[in-house]
């Protein structure tokens, strides 16, 4: 007897399967296409397989029973027994638990012992071609899937490769403009103190300028004022002068103020370097007064400023003399030499190949350098100064004596007399003297404009030449001028440059195994892969199509159908002809042959494969051979394409079988359209 039950069997709406089958030892299952006879056998075989879905050869029966799987409440239960009721097996199991529970005469026994008491035998007629067929297909499901994978991974590999080049050119980017930020900076940082420098210089020529501006201003004014009081005097004195003696008087009186202004006028180069005692208070006091008034001239006033000045020439000749910094004042000379030298090319930044520096770099040193030599030679300088204003001084002294001594000349020749108004000077001295005040008021004016900055000066300068500072003045402005326009561009490159790092849209660096060569590599790879799979489902399409004459001869292909018919050879097992079982060792497509031996070249043609015989001298061949006391249960699908007699031989058999107690069940399957749903017919015995 045979029973099976399912619970909750479910695949999809259009396949509507019967939930269960009662029938006896001889059974067929009937009914149309789609009905789940094929199904049934399959489940049947799942279940003696201990429901691994591995042992399941037909594929598209693997699927739907994936299908029926999927649902959890799914059961089934199948029982067997004996023709004479000795034996008898049962099967149950339970999707949701996933419990399988095997049972020998109503005592559960695991799956072990199981199958050491039953064997399932499974023929399909035609199986060979049937499965030949399937394989093709299944084979060219697979390339098709191959070819799906290769371009989802073709894809993968585009969208790995477009991150790393898009991260590669945002590395390249951020380095070029870091670098560019960098060499702003390098430049930056190499005209600053330049710039510093040149500012210094320009502040420290503005101070000189303010300082000589402003005594200029102070001795103008001061001889504007003598002048006018001179004017004031020579209204009272003018008609008391002889004509003669007045005009070496006014030589005498020019020369006097002439050194009067000189020794006025470079009275600040002997600070810091005259003691200032009684004599130097006389000198630059009450003498210098007597100068400037032109009175009580006299060769003991001249001899007594003559040796005073000579005596300060003296110590500043054997100061000069002694001096040890002869070898600074050269070194800083030289050193201004090069500074004003290398300014010329300090633009183009050369590297100065003895010094092994930049043009800037070596001009910040000499900058340093002439730091520390300018006091030395700043002190050379006023020396310098002092010996040369002495000199000129003593000079002055020389020619004034000269006057004086002409003076008492033609005042001992020429007695004095006084003179009437009509003898005196008609010159419009008040006109002069408004004049002068007008001059004075001007200055004065000027004076106050740089009064405060003058005030603010924290040291004296020497004496220099105005126009010459002024030049110098205005091209330290521009040198300035010039750094800050260069500091100022590097700045906004800088800024424009940081503005551009900042606005980069960041991309973190790709977390890939693959570099971009490797990828490049792997598309050609990949390149060939699907070349190879499209020519591949090729040859199987001929195949299929039963295009074997179209098959090429090329050796390249011959070596894909041997590895074709070795691999499909390795499904199939075996083969049925002509009472005898044959295992595969190959399969030869062009010449259309199973090859049986390979080392003898033995092979059988497709032709002659003939499906009812085959299936009837396989079972045959299969129940006769020793079980070792295992029940067997024999399951025929599509016996359909067995013919009457051979049919009728195998129902004999199998009832031979039974009857003998070594055959449970033979459950065969028959298309039959002219039943709405599958049935179980049992075939009863003569």
């Amino acid at each position: 007897m045979f029973e099976l039950v399912y619970d909750n069997l479910k695949i999809n709406v259009n396949e509507n399967y019967s939930k269960d089958y009662k029938g006896d030892n001889i059974c067929i299952l009937k009914g149309p296409n789609d009905s789940g006879k094929t199904t049934t056998l399959s489940l049947i075989k799942f279940a003696f397989s201990n429901f691994k879905l591995d042992k399941i050869d037909n594929e598209t029966m693997k699927n739907k029973i994936k299908l029926i799987l999927n649902n959890p409440d799914f059961k089934m239960e199948l029982s067997i027994s004996s023709y004479n009721n000795n034996f008898k097996i049962k099967i149950t199991y339970d999707n949701k638990s996933k419990i399988a529970e095997y049972f020998i005469n109503d005592k559960s026994v695991g799956y072990t012992r199981f199958t050491e008491e039953t064997e399932l035998l499974y023929e399909v007629p035609g199986e060979a071609v049937k499965k030949l067929d399937g394989i093709l297909y299944d084979i060219n499901n697979k390339l098709s899937g191959y070819e799906t994978i290769l371009i989802e991974y073709e894809n993968h590999l585009r969208e790995i490769y477009n991150k790393l080049i898009e991260y590669e050119e945002y590395e390249n980017t951020k380095k070029d403009i870091i670098a560019n930020i960098g060499g702003l900076n390098k430049k930056l940082q190499s005209i600053t103190p330049i710039y510093e420098e040149d500012c210094r210089n320009y502040q420290d020529l503005h101070n000189k300028y303010i300082y000589n501006e402003y005594q200029q201003l102070d001795l103008k004014i001061s001889d504007i004022e003598v002048e006018i009081n001179n004017l004031h005097k020579k209204i009272k004195k003018d008609k008391y002068k002889n004509v003669k003696i007045n005009k070496q008087l006014n030589e005498l009186i020019k020369n006097s103020k002439d050194v009067y202004v000189l020794i006025k006028y470079d009275q600040l180069l002997f600070d810091g370097f005259i003691e200032k005692n009684e004599e130097y208070q006389w000198i630059f006091g009450e003498g210098l007064k007597h100068l400037n008034d032109g009175d009580d001239l006299s060769e003991e006033l001249i001899s007594r400023f003559y040796k005073y000045f000579n005596n300060i020439k003296e110590q500043i000749e054997e100061n000069l003399k002694n001096s040890s910094n002869s070898e600074s004042i050269l070194q800083y000379n030289l050193i201004e030499q090069l500074i004003q030298l290398i300014n010329q090319y300090i633009d183009k930044n050369p590297i100065i190949p003895i010094f092994d520096d930049t043009a800037s770099t070596l001009l910040e040193r000499l900058y340093n350098e002439r730091k520390k030599l300018k006091d030395i030679n700043d002190k050379y300088i006023k020396l310098n100064d002092l010996k040369a204003a002495c000199e000129h001084i003593i000079s002055e002294f020389g020619k004034l004596s000269s006057s004086l001594r002409n003076y008492n000349i033609e005042k001992d020749k020429n007695n004095p007399k006084m003179l009437g108004e009509d003898e005196i000077n008609g010159e419009d001295y008040q006109s002069q003297i408004d004049e002068l005040e007008k001059q004075k008021n001007l200055l004065q004016k000027e004076k106050l404009k740089i009064e405060d900055e003058y005030n603010q000066l924290t040291r004296s300068y020497s004496i220099y030449d105005l126009d010459i500072l002024r030049k110098n003045l205005e091209n330290a402005e521009d040198k300035c001028k010039e750094d800050k326009k260069l500091i100022d561009s590097l700045n906004t490159d800088i800024k424009d440059q940081q503005n551009t790092l900042n606005s980069l849209k960041n991309i973190e660096k790709p977390v890939y195994t693959m570099t971009k060569t490797e990828i490049e590599c792997e598309n050609k790879r990949i390149d060939g892969l699907k070349k190879k799979l499209k020519k591949y489902k090729e040859y199987i399409e001929l195949l299929l199509k039963n295009q074997y004459s179209n098959i090429s001869q090329e050796n390249t292909d011959k070596v894909f159908y041997d590895a074709l018919g070795s691999y499909i050879a390795n499904i199939i097992k075996f083969v049925y002809h002509l009472h005898n079982k044959y295992d595969l060792a190959g399969i030869d497509f062009i010449n259309r042959e199973y090859i049986i031996d390979s080392q003898k070249d033995t092979k059988i043609s497709f032709d002659s494969i003939g499906t009812g015989t085959s299936t009837l001298n396989g079972l045959m061949t299969r129940i006769k051979q020793g079980t070792n006391g295992k029940k067997l249960v024999i399951l025929v699908d599509e016996i359909g394409d067995m013919d009457n007699s051979n049919l009728q031989n195998l129902i004999n058999i199998a009832e031979s079988q039974i009857k003998s107690d070594r055959l449970l069940l033979m459950l065969m399957t028959r298309p039959d359209n002219n039943k709405s749903e599958a049935c179980c017919e049992s075939i009863k015995f003569s």
